[in-house]
């Protein structure tokens, strides 16, 4: 008897799903309403919480990223950030309204798999009996980015046909209508074992994104179908709202003061490779913490380029060093403009030329500005005509100062989009240049000076000092890229004039063209305080030198023919170049020797650089080995990488985890979890040096393999196999391998695909150094 009474309550139950569509009508179905709640209340022991179920929501929660990962967990006893989002009429056709557990009633069997919740558990629920509603989606805050893998769980109940996913979803809706990115593996069915919670991995995400708890098939119109949530809990390492994607290498570009505000010859406006040098800033417009999201950046790679520039042309992509601006679908126009310096005037027909690519649905503009930024002319840049080039041409000569400025003026607001811009090129005469002339003959300076290559001598160590006396030595501890200086003796008699200070032996940059350069650069050094380093040179006309620490430059005065060329014979400039430095870091310094487009009766030009002085406090000189060290060195116990990546890069790859004993420890098992992989940064070795490290392997099957390269393909043809597959037992191994002089990168991999034979295997890297061949630290201690 008693369990036919069971058997006749549940059945009544069965009716109570129309509570939901219930509680979407007028006032004329109050009492019905009331009824239902009432039956609700009986059977669950829940009841609607105040306001008739309507969730309780943080303020600014659709308008700003969160802060922190936990910020989604939520038990629905506060204001949390998910909420109800208007119908698409297609994902979400109905809401969830929030209830409470107001006894200690036991749910019926009907409803699975979660646990019974205890009195005062507060919950969502979505479910229906009509044919129009069919699902409802649960709506996060958004969120920057997500820098690993990340899990969200929650506890759930379906009834009937209901069921339950977790969706990734683009920032903002497209045309009214939810935008998927892709819907998580799960399987959080009616049929997991009591109690189970719904747990999902969500994967690496390089844009913003929202994620959302779809309840759907509830449109069971003869019992009803529901389902019911709590409990959410959110865990990943995400970006911040002031952090940026990580794209493309990506380097913020410099808003504060640029290095030349005016430029003197039309080759300063070229900006192609040394991104932070180029005479080109952004200019950003608002404090708003979210469109400053949207930086211009100097990119240096091209991973995950498809994924926001899709072509079927495989050479539709920027080479080498490219400016770009990541632009967050959250950002309000206007996001920030790039200028240039400013153009003092041009003295004839002058052109910017230019290649650009761009997100779909992403529009810019390229425009002439006064020095009064008044627009003067514009140019638009679409989609369809990218990469270019686009070329602006200035027909005449423009009296009055200008400069170009680019502006995105219009983007997709569902998703992260970029524009990238690379090959800048300006070609013009400015006022003060004069027109050019016929070029002389050839005045035969490499017979005259008699250059010849400086002898490739090794480096066996570095002296203490950074001065250097080109009569006496050939200061082989200054990098001479490409040869680009050569050897020379300027004798005594020339068919010009010459400071005597300057004959004998010395270093001669020689050009036949402009718009050629070459480049002195000194060791890495450690450090300097009121430091002065000082190049005593002579330039040509039509020839300039400059000093530069890292990427900022001190380039030589304009010669003043007045002042200088009292000879008739003198054609160029003897001086002294100076740059002070104070560093705390690791820093460089470069002597740029160039030609430019200057008005010269000379067919030739040159730069003679004959002594570099140091004055005041240089830390030591880091050969390259020290640097090798410096990055390669790494105790992982102590909780971070170092300069090593663990990126996932195949859909095997699983992420290291930090241990305060172990270091990096990760756990190989089943599809996508069977691979991880430990990238080093870029070094180079200036003598034999080995790579010790200490790892560990617990499961027999399980391999470990060192790569000579940071991209991984075929471990068995192109990696070493240092460990397994016969493991006996779990313990550290000492591994020391002798490292490639030519390698400059590697890679050490942990692979383990016999989970079904022999289970799950766990991996550990405590530390990695670089040691001799007879294991002594090659280092000094880092």
């Amino acid at each position: 008897m008693m369990r036919l009474s069971c058997i006749s309550a549940l059945r009544r139950f069965c009716i109570l799903i129309v509570f939901i569509t219930l509680l979407q009508k007028s006032e004329a179905c109050a009492q019905q309403y009331k009824k239902e709640l009432r039956y609700l209340k009986f059977y669950l022991g829940i009841v609607p919480t105040k306001d008739d179920g309507k969730l309780p929501v943080r303020t600014n929660n659709n308008i700003r990223y969160i802060h922190s990962a936990k910020d989604l967990n939520c038990d629905f006893d506060k204001p949390c950030s998910w909420d109800n989002v208007p119908s698409d009429e297609h994902l979400d056709t109905s809401d969830f309204y929030m209830f409470e557990k107001e006894d200690k009633k036991v749910f019926p069997v009907q409803i699975q798999p979660g646990h019974e919740p205890p009195q005062g558990t507060h919950m969502l629920m979505a479910g229906n009996t009509t044919q129009t509603s069919e699902s409802a989606v649960l709506v996060s805050s958004p969120i920057a980015c997500q820098i690993t893998k990340g899990k969200l769980s929650f506890k759930y109940w379906l009834y009937n046909a209901a069921k339950i996913e977790v969706v990734v979803l683009k920032i903002n809706p497209a045309h009214n209508r939810f935008q998927v990115l892709y819907r998580p593996k799960s399987d959080c069915t009616f049929f997991k074992a009591p109690g189970s919670d719904c747990v999902v991995e969500i994967e690496e995400m390089h844009e913003p994104f929202k994620i959302g708890i779809r309840a759907h098939q509830l449109h069971d119109a003869s019992v009803g179908s529901f389902a019911m949530i709590t409990g959410i809990r959110y865990d990943a390492q995400i970006c911040r709202e002031n952090e940026i994607p990580s794209l493309f290498g990506g380097f913020p570009l410099s808003s504060g003061e640029p290095s030349i505000k005016e430029i003197e010859t039309a080759k300063d406006l070229h900006c192609k490779e040394n991104i932070a040098a180029c005479a080109w800033t952004p200019s950003y417009g608002t404090d708003d913490a979210v469109t400053l999201r949207s930086l211009w950046q100097s990119g240096s790679n091209l991973r995950y380029w498809d994924e926001f520039v899709p072509s079927s042309s495989g050479d539709n992509h920027p080479e080498g060093n490219f400016i770009f601006q990541y632009i967050d679908p959250m950002s309000t126009a206007p996001i920030g403009k790039l200028k240039s310096a400013l153009i003092p005037c041009t003295g004839g027909y002058s052109s910017l030329k230019l290649k650009y690519w761009m997100t779909p649905n992403v529009q810019a503009k390229l425009c002439t500005v006064s020095q009064n930024n008044v627009s003067l002319s514009c140019v638009f840049l679409q989609e369809e005509n990218s990469p270019g080039p686009v070329i602006v041409d200035i027909d005449r000569g423009d009296k009055n100062p200008f400069r170009f400025v680019i502006e995105v003026i219009k983007f997709d607001s569902s998703r992260a989009s970029i524009f990238a811009i690379d090959d800048i090129d300006f070609t013009g005469r400015l006022c003060h240049e004069q027109a050019p002339k016929t070029t002389a003959a050839p005045l035969g300076i490499e017979a005259l000076f008699e250059l010849q290559s400086f002898p490739q001598v090794p480096v066996d160590s570095l002296p203490e000092s950074l001065d250097c006396n080109f009569e006496v030595e050939h200061c082989t501890h200054w990098e001479n890229s490409e040869d680009g200086f050569q050897s020379a003796f300027v004798p005594a008699k020339l068919p010009f004039s010459m400071p005597k200070d300057m004959r004998g032996n010395a270093a001669v940059a020689h050009f036949t063209e402009p718009g050629s350069y070459v480049i002195l650069q000194s060791p890495v050094i450690a450090c300097a305080e009121n430091a002065r380093i000082t190049v005593y040179y002579f330039s040509s006309i039509g020839a300039r030198v400059s000093i530069c620490a890292d990427d900022k430059c001190l380039k030589e005065h304009e010669q003043d023919d007045a002042a200088d060329n009292t000879d008739e014979a003198s054609f160029g400039h003897a001086g002294e170049l100076s740059v002070n430095v104070t560093s705390t870091n690791n820093f460089q310094l470069r002597i740029v020797a160039e030609s430019v487009s200057e008005d010269s009766d000379f067919a030739e030009s040159f730069v003679i650089v004959k002594y570099i002085k140091s004055e005041g406090h240089v830390c030591r000189l880091k050969d390259k080995t020290e640097l090798a060290c410096e990055a390669l060195f790494c105790d992982f116990r102590r909780g971070n990488l170092c300069k090593y990546t663990a990126a996932l890069t195949s859909p095997d790859d699983t992420p290291f985890e930090h241990d305060r004993r172990a270091g990096l420890r990760a756990t190989l098992s089943t599809t996508g979890h069977r691979r991880v992989v430990l990238r080093s940064p870029e070094f180079e070795l200036s003598q034999p040096a080995d790579l010790r490290f200490h790892i560990t392997l617990s499961t027999f099957g399980a391999t470990a393999y060192i790569c000579p390269d940071e991209f991984v393909d075929n471990l068995v043809e192109d990696c070493e196999l240092l460990l397994g597959p016969k493991i006996d037992q779990k313990k550290w191994e000492m591994i020391q391998v002798q490292l490639d002089p030519e390698i400059q990168h590697f890679a050490i991999v942990a692979y383990h695909d016999k989970y079904q034979q022999f289970g799950e295997a766990d991996v550990a890297i405590s530390d990695i150094s670089l040691v001799n061949a007879d294991g002594t630290p090659l280092c000094v201690k880092l």
